[in-house]
């Protein structure tokens, strides 16, 4: 899998395990999962109470792609500061998206990380939101949404996917969301 070649672990703990990790590698404790990096070695942890359910497959979803999001950023800065900015102005006008963008800038744990790590985690929790159906990509501003496809694209190839047309209707790009989530979970 993309994960354990890029040298990404993923734990599913238990909700008492997961507490305790969450203390002691800062992190709240009540959280679905979280992404973390130490020396170039990332792990996902899922708390296996919450991944449980219809939320479920969202939660591994949104955890698997952040290592994925966090190499476009670095490899491809211009096209994730396309997707960063296009949200921004996307939240003005789509209440979708401002829900992601809010529940996100509300987080006392990302406040504390940072405007980099609020960024990232907005691009990644809009993203598991267009994958559950949650936000209609139809919804989008047509050059960002072609923006938005070519973002996800990105995210299809390094899972070893292929690519959609940028103009894609959006049963095909939810089609491509389902097939990302599968190659994460």
């Amino acid at each position: 899998s993309f994960l354990g070649e890029a040298n990404i672990g993923v734990e599913v703990l238990d909700a008492k395990s997961f507490e305790e990790a969450g203390k002691q590698r800062n992190f709240e404790g009540s959280a679905d999962g979280i992404f973390l990096v130490d020396n170039n070695t990332g792990k996902i942890y899922l708390n296996k109470e919450r991944i449980k359910g219809a939320e479920g497959k969202t939660i591994a979803f949104h955890e698997g792609i952040h290592p994925v999001v966090n190499i476009i950023r670095n490899t491809n800065p211009k096209l994730y500061r396309a997707i960063v900015d296009g949200l921004k102005a996307e939240a003005v006008k789509n209440a979708g998206v401002a829900e992601a963008a809010e529940a996100v800038a509300s987080s006392g744990y990302y406040q504390e990380q940072g405007p980099s790590a609020i960024e990232d985690e907005t691009v990644v929790e809009t993203m598991a939101r267009v994958a559950a159906g949650d936000i209609d990509i139809d919804t989008f501003e047509p050059n960002f949404r072609e923006k938005f496809i070519e973002f996800m694209n990105k995210l299809a190839k390094m899972l070893g996917l292929k690519a959609i047309a940028v103009n894609s209707p959006r049963m095909e790009v939810k089609r491509l969301a389902d097939q990302l989530s599968k190659a994460l979970n």
